[in-house]
């Protein structure tokens, strides 16, 4: 939009930053063009309102509406029957008007895409409701005392007294034990999603830490003692990699 008086252009809607900017598209109403421009008549006003109008079904509803609108004032003032305007005043008025009209529909435009775009996005949401899906079947007598989801969210390390580590693959359910492993409990996986963080209970008040391979199971004990464990996700997990 044109400022009558500096000729600088002025947008509908002014914001420091986009989310400013983008509040005030769908919660302000904007200025009256007339504010801007006191040339404005009133049926060009009706015509801004209504492009920029909050509610969709009051709102232009395509652009071949918009220009018919347009087409109309113009034959209207061209035929006199607007206002009379002294030849010189006419053509500067004309200039003005025009570059007000091309300002209006870009705005209207990008406005309505606006508006388009998040209507259809909210009413093309389909929410769906979560759904439990049971991953191991262990009997009551022998239950699961640990686990843990890879960081990919593909596989669960779990154990068992009875058998103790195993592997299950999410998706299809394929599970892979490791032998010899029933007095481990997993941790956490590390981030090479490899390599398991594994415990192996030594007494009342302690456990042993070690590094555990998905492949084939071997070890590698990272401490002695510890009580509580975190996994940095900077941990190299090729440093000491058998």
């Amino acid at each position: 939009m044109m400022c009558a008086r500096c000729s600088k252009p002025r947008v509908s809607f002014p914001g420091e930053t986009s989310g400013l900017i983008f509040n005030a598209i769908l919660q302000r109403q904007p200025l009256p063009a007339s504010q801007s421009n006191p040339a404005v008549s009133p049926k060009f006003q009706e015509i801004i309102q209504k492009a920029l109008e909050k509610d969709r079904d009051l709102r232009y509803q395509s652009a071949a509406e918009l220009r018919t609108d347009l087409k109309r004032l113009r034959r209207d003032t061209e035929s006199g029957r607007s206002a009379v305007l002294l030849p010189a005043q006419a053509a500067a008025k004309n200039v003005r008007r025009w570059v007000v009209i091309s300002s209006v529909i870009v705005v209207a435009l990008i406005f309505a895409g606006i508006l388009f775009v998040t209507s259809r996005w909210k009413h093309g949401e389909v929410r769906r409701d979560p759904v439990q899906r049971e991953l191991t079947a262990n009997p009551p007598e022998n239950p699961i005392f640990g686990y843990s989801i890879s960081r990919d969210g593909k596989y669960l390390a779990y154990g068992d007294r009875a058998n103790g580590l195993a592997l299950l693959q999410i998706d299809t359910g394929q599970t892979r034990p490791f032998p010899n492993t029933a007095s481990l409990f997993p941790l956490d996986w590390l981030p090479d999603g490899n390599h398991l963080l594994v415990g192996r209970p030594t007494t009342a008040n302690s456990t042993e830490l070690l590094k555990m391979s998905t492949w084939d199971g071997t070890t590698r004990k990272l401490l002695d003692a510890a009580w509580a464990v975190a996994v940095s996700p900077a941990w190299n997990a090729n440093r000491g990699h058998k």
